[in-house]
């Protein structure tokens, strides 16, 4: 039995190593906990501590789709896209460029106004692209293998 205060102790410790492994892209929760048990060899990194870290608000994590990605980078108009994106795939299975610029102008009330490079990039970090007969469309990374 770990005491509420231990606990709280190793939420604090393992926030920042959450974060890190969430910025490289979507992970499920098997995933994290296995990369953040490497670093931590001689003691147990259980389920309950990192999904108490990961509910966390300092990290602003999300679930989508059976995985985590982090909901914020820091640059306001970066996350004003990914939120967008992230609102779409917890709707939807997948979701074509087109849909997230819609879904933006829509929410926002203005066109995304992010160079085409900063869109592809925010795309990449969250989605993997796929070819739909003529049309790319785009789903979460690692949602496909978690089904």
């Amino acid at each position: 039995m770990v005491s509420a205060g231990a606990g709280s102790r190793t939420r604090a410790r393992l926030l920042p190593e959450a974060r890190e492994a969430l910025l490289t892209g979507p992970k499920t929760t098997e995933e994290l906990k296995r990369l953040i048990q490497r670093k931590h060899p001689t003691e147990e990194i259980r389920e309950e501590d990192l999904l108490g870290v990961l509910s966390m608000e300092e990290l602003d994590a999300l679930q989508v789709r059976g995985v985590w990605v982090l909901a914020r980078t820091g640059t306001e108009s970066h996350d004003k896209f990914r939120k967008t994106l992230l609102s779409l795939f917890r709707h939807r299975d997948s979701v074509t460029r087109q849909d997230v610029m819609d879904e933006y102008q829509q929410t926002y009330g203005e066109r995304c106004k992010l160079s085409d490079y900063v869109v592809r990039q925010q795309l990449r970090e969250i989605a993997e692209k796929m070819e739909d007969g003529n049309q790319t469309i785009y789903v979460v990374k690692g949602a496909l293998q978690t089904r």
